[in-house]
Order: structure tokens, then C-alpha cells, then sequence
């Protein structure tokens, strides 16, 4: 993995942060769009983990398992994001998957606005790089799920 690939997905997990928070707030949002915009190919492709997908309340036109581009990535995030009160990243590890792909393991802390029950989920996002920007986001709400499609193995 090169060291532009590495330092271009730490920006992307600073650990504390509260992405419920993050993405609720009109000024917060803008700020990380300007990091996804200098992070992002234009045609990002997002997916999440299909065992996920169902408890994300998307519009009916939206794909649940899928998003192209930053505005797709987003409103993926910001439609997931609304039924939880935080959604707090913990301290994250960085793996070499390969030359173009970088594993990242994390815990999120996350409580639910509903039933105001506090979870801990092991986490990791499989990132894809090419010329320096991400262009494919994978996302699994199970480490050994993320650790199977980087190649690897617990």
C-alpha cells in the first residue's frame, strides 16, 4: 500500500467522531463533503453489506445495497444515520489488503433513537484506490465479512 493511499483513508476515520452528529448538522456536513470531494473519484461506488441493507431506511428510489457517486454516499449515510442518536467511531486499524485496497478494522459505538439501547459493533470498510482517490467504498457491519473481502482472514 502506498503511503499517499494510507494517509488519503486515515483522513477519512478520525477516531471519536460521532457521525450521527456529523451528518445532522448542515454546517458539519458541508465540511466533511469538501474531504469526501478531495478524497473521492466523482463515481464512487458504495455497497454495504447486504445482511445490513434491510435496516436501512432509504426513499423508495433509492438502492439499498448501493450508492454511486459523493451525493450517493452521502445520502446512503445520512438516511442510515437518522434512526441513531450516535454513531461514535473508535480508534481504527489500518491493513494492507493489496497495492489498491486498504482494510480498515474500527468499532462503532452507537445508540439507537428509538429504544435509546447503546451497541458495540465490530466494524470494517474495505477502500479502493486508484491515482490517489477512492473509488470504491465497501462497507460490513461484521469484521469477518470485511476481513473475507479484503482477502484476509482472522
Amino acid at each position: 500500500m502506498s503511503e499517499e493511499n494510507l494517509n488519503r483513508v486515515r483522513q477519512l476515520f478520525p477516531a471519536g467522531m460521532d457521525l450521527a452528529a456529523v451528518f445532522a448538522n448542515a454546517d458539519s456536513l458541508e465540511a466533511a463533503r469538501a474531504g469526501y470531494e478531495s478524497s473521492f473519484h466523482p463515481d464512487v461506488e458504495t455497497l454495504v453489506d447486504p445482511v445490513a441493507a434491510p435496516m436501512v431506511e432509504l426513499g423508495p428510489d433509492v438502492d439499498r445495497e448501493a450508492a454511486t457517486g459523493i451525493d450517493g454516499f452521502i445520502t446512503l449515510w445520512r438516511d442510515w444515520l437518522t434512526v441513531w442518536e450516535t454513531w461514535v467511531l473508535g480508534p481504527p486499524e489500518f491493513v494492507d489488503a493489496d497495492e489498491d485496497r486498504v482494510l480498515v478494522l474500527y468499532e462503532v459505538r452507537a445508540q439507537s433513537k428509538t429504544h435509546q439501547v447503546e451497541m458495540r459493533i465490530d466494524t470494517g470498510t474495505v477502500l479502493t484506490l486508484r491515482d490517489g482517490l477512492i473509488t470504491r467504498i465497501e462497507l460490513f457491519f461484521e469484521r469477518a465479512k470485511a476481513l473475507e473481502a479484503a482477502g484476509l482472514s482472522e
